[in-house]
C-alpha cells in the first residue's frame, strides 16, 4: 500500500501518546469511511440487511453522535453550546 500523505501530531506535554495514537487512527478511519461513501445514493443509505436492522444511514448517525461526544469530552465542554 502506497502512503500518499503523512500527518504528524504534536503531543502537548503531559498528554498521553497512546491516546494521541488512537485519535489519529480514528481520524484515518473516518477519512476512509467518508471517501468510500462519497458516491452513496439515498437508497443505499436506507438499505437494511433485514427488517428491523440498522440502515447504513443510522450507523452513520451513530458515528456522528459518538464523534460529538468524544470531541466534547476532549475539549471539556459542559453543554452543547460549548462543543
Amino acid at each position: 500500500m502506497k502512503i500518499s500523505q503523512r500527518d504528524l501530531l504534536s503531543i502537548p506535554r503531559g498528554r498521553s501518546s497512546e491516546v494521541a495514537s488512537f485519535f489519529v487512527q480514528l481520524d484515518d478511519l473516518s477519512k476512509n469511511m467518508f471517501a468510500d461513501l462519497a458516491d452513496a445514493k439515498p437508497a443505499e443509505l436506507a438499505w437494511q440487511p433485514k427488517r428491523g436492522m440498522n440502515t447504513i444511514g443510522m450507523l452513520l448517525s451513530h458515528c456522528a453522535i459518538v464523534d460529538a461526544f468524544w470531541a466534547a469530552l476532549a475539549t471539556g465542554a459542559k453543554s452543547n453550546s460549548e462543543a
